[in-house]
């Protein structure tokens, strides 16, 4: 288990092999780094055998097709990912909190309630307490506090 929701990461632009293109090929958007493991624990298998995963980066942009993107043009679409993602499908069924599976709906329903605090705590004090695993099971390959909190914040 990482420390992927820590503000401190070894995982730095450095580490990315300087010829990986940081804008997605498609939408032309900045993408996120992400490690090795969050490509190999969520894309299907038959594409996660073929391939090292270095320096490949995840496409947020709402609309884009493109999940992941790397080196030589080489890209996954969200239809090669196992999981539904957040940024990409406005579902309530899609989960905000992949390690808890905390979906869209049950997020804005706790807002309707007034209880969205008491839901982002919710899962803090879980990840505190049970541990988390962003990076294989987040198709960003991070913490999902911050989609969490603009959620919240969305929906009030």
């Amino acid at each position: 288990m990482s420390n992927c929701c820590s503000s401190k990461s070894d995982f730095t632009e450095e580490s990315i092999k300087p010829e990986v293109p940081t804008l997605c090929p498609l939408c032309g958007q900045k993408g996120l780094k992400v490690k090795p493991l969050t490509l190999q624990s969520l894309l299907t298998v038959e594409e996660a055998s073929d391939f090292a995963f270095e320096g490949f980066r995840f496409c947020r942009t709402q609309g884009c097709q493109v999940a992941y993107f790397g080196l030589d043009e080489t890209l996954f679409t969200t239809e090669q990912v196992k999981v539904p993602i957040y940024q990409k499908d406005l579902n309530p069924e899609v989960y905000v909190c992949y390690c808890f599976k905390v979906s869209r709906g049950e997020v804005v329903a706790s807002v309707g309630r007034g209880e969205g605090s008491q839901t982002y705590d919710q899962v803090k004090q879980k990840k505190d307490t049970s541990g988390w695993d962003c990076e294989a099971k987040n198709p960003q390959g991070n913490c999902c506090f911050g989609n969490l909190k603009d959620l919240i914040q969305s929906a009030q």
